[in-house]
């Protein structure tokens, strides 16, 4: 059995060590689905710094920075479970943030085992390693942090955490994501923002149609607000946000309205205050079709109101059909989303807001766009601090071709060299014999290379014209290792030899480690010098392609792969 535990990639080609965890336990995670409450009737201090729980033992920590929770669905639901969200490959780190760091200790899982002192680093920081696999539906747990007879662990402030376990560690697909834990934050329904103040049917929000009366008197219409958001752990595959927010008559958007949504680069400095960037990621909207109801409307206290979901997408022209369709794009850094047109005809919309555990330790804040009567645009921050409630709907993709695999624990090196026949038939790894020669190179992924309508999550942007195609074989599903071996042509007559590099492309990157295909009395020293050549002739090549992995002109908006970088076509 081919396996990744000690998966480590050719030095001459890329530094990609992967650690093993296979001492950790894998578990498997609730699928059951829990109610999300409408939300407190409260609302969160005003013109204040918002109150965060605090750990007054003094004994936490924080998760690996940039990684998510698992989010919310359109209706309205999520899992019982804390379950963090990390990209495959990516090097997880757990924030020792306790005071007295060295009286403390680390354990894995229910079982309280002591942690290898591998995972600790100086600052007495717990080093998980990574996840090279997909474990959809499954994932590790996280580890426990001991000071004498106190212990904390991360999603034990979950209210079902007695009940259904620990917090989980899972590689994902695409799913509803979350940049905080939904599970554990306090979330707030109403604010400072009044629709019809004094009326019967008045009501009043987070951020939302309306307006709201400073201390000096000054009132001001709430026309859109800001919602600044850390840099994911890896660059996030992300095709709709979805925000559950308040509607007296649970049709917020009218037929022929529309709220914007755009998102730009934003940065961040020591103090903590955002600021927002100039560069356009993505331009989404929602209109009444994105319109789904969660909570029909009823009587809440003094005040009449429902719940619904409302998604937001990047429209765009699906290259393929020619139709206009939903458009999946990729962030990256630090960024803002920014939604205007409250204040528009037909739009009624109230968005609620959510409160993160200082455990979480990420400055996820919304700011809210003001209009005065003379008609200037001001941001100002009234919360201090609070999020809005929201989800994203994406996932942390991942490609590695493996040089260095274990096979039934014999180690085997130069996995992703290939040989192919003079005929351009016969695939085989180079120097491998028996069951070592696999017939292709072993590729490890997030999503499966092909989903089950046939469609392909992997393709090769750029390849020489003597290689036709890949082909993809699953080899390990429930690893998410697939063979991958190129369809060649015959070596021509009078050629000695040739070389190709192969480079894989997923939704967010390439995969690091090339595959090298030999052919005729073409040797691995011959492949090695053929990368960097390829390299510099990918540079100047031009080709464009979506993220599909379909060629496109260069007219074609939205994320693109050129030279092997992604680049936004505006």
């Amino acid at each position: 059995m081919l396996t990744a535990a000690t998966m480590i990639a050719v030095s001459s080609f890329a530094q990609n060590s992967i650690k093993s965890n296979a001492g950790f336990k894998k578990v498997d995670l609730s699928m059951e689905k829990a109610e999300v409450a409408i939300g407190s009737l409260e609302a969160p201090v005003v013109k204040k710094k918002a109150p965060r729980k605090g750990l007054p033992e003094g004994l936490y920590y924080t998760r690996p920075v940039g990684t998510m929770y698992t989010g919310i669905t359109a209706d309205g639901k999520q899992r019982y479970i804390s379950a963090l969200i990390v990209p495959p490959g990516f090097d997880m780190k757990f924030y020792n943030k306790s005071t007295n760091k060295k009286q403390t200790n680390w354990t894995i899982g229910k079982d309280s085992k002591p942690a290898d002192p591998q995972f600790v680093d100086a600052d007495f920081n717990f080093v998980y390693g990574n996840l090279v696999t997909n474990y959809s539906g499954s994932g590790y747990y996280t580890p426990v942090l001991h000071r004498g007879t106190q212990s904390y662990q991360l999603g034990e402030s979950n209210k079902y955490f007695a009940q259904y376990g620990p917090s989980l560690l899972a590689v994902d697909t695409i799913t509803n994501l979350s940049f905080f834990d939904t599970m554990t934050a306090k979330n707030y329904g109403l604010g400072a923002v009044w629709y019809n103040k004094g009326q019967k049917d008045g009501i009043n929000y987070i951020y939302g149609t309306g307006e709201t009366e400073f201390k000096d008197g000054v009132k001001l219409k709430n026309v859109g607000v800001i919602q600044y958001i850390p840099a994911p752990a890896a660059p996030l595959y992300v095709e709709d946000y979805h925000f559950l927010v308040l509607s007296k008559d649970n049709h917020p958007i009218a037929a022929n309205a529309k709220l914007k949504m755009v998102i730009l680069n934003a940065s961040e400095d020591r103090e903590g205050k955002w600021s927002l960037g100039t560069d356009t990621i993505a331009k989404l909207e929602a209109t009444a079709d994105d319109v789904t109801e969660v909570a029909p409307v009823g009587e809440q206290g003094k005040l009449k109101f429902g719940v619904v979901n409302i998604n937001f997408h990047k429209k765009g022209i699906d290259p393929l059909s020619g139709s206009l369709g939903n458009v999946p794009f990729v962030v990256e850094g630090p960024h803002a989303m920014v939604i205007t047109g409250f204040q528009d005809p037909g739009i009624n919309v109230g968005f609620r807001g959510s409160e993160q555990l200082v455990e979480d330790s990420v400055n996820i804040q919304s700011h809210g766009i003001w209009r005065a009567a003379n008609g200037d645009f001001r941001e100002i921050d009234i919360y201090g601090g609070l999020s809005l409630f929201f989800s994203v709907k994406g996932g942390f993709d991942y490609i590695e071709c493996a040089a260095n695999v274990s096979m039934d624990g014999t180690e085997l090196h130069d996995m992703n060299i290939l040989r192919v026949s003079n005929d351009g038939q016969t695939i085989s790894n180079e120097g491998k014999t028996g069951k070592q020669n696999i017939g292709g190179a072993p590729v490890f992924t997030a999503f499966p290379y092909q989903d089950q309508s046939g469609n392909f999550n992997y393709f090769v942007a750029d390849k020489p014209d003597w290689i036709t195609d890949v082909d993809a074989t699953e080899f390990d599903a429930k690893n998410s290792i697939s063979i991958v071996k190129p369809i060649c042509k015959a070596l021509p007559s009078g050629v000695d030899k040739r070389v190709g590099v192969v480079y894989l492309q997923g939704k967010t990157g390439k995969s690091k480690t090339p595959i090298i295909v030999l052919q005729g009395s073409a040797t691995i020293a011959d492949g090695i010098e053929n990368i960097e050549a390829d390299k510099a002739k990918a540079v100047n090549n031009g080709k464009i392609y979506n993220l599909s992995g379909q060629q496109v002109g260069k007219n074609y908006k939205g994320v693109v792969i050129k030279d092997g970088k992604k680049l936004i076509n505006r």
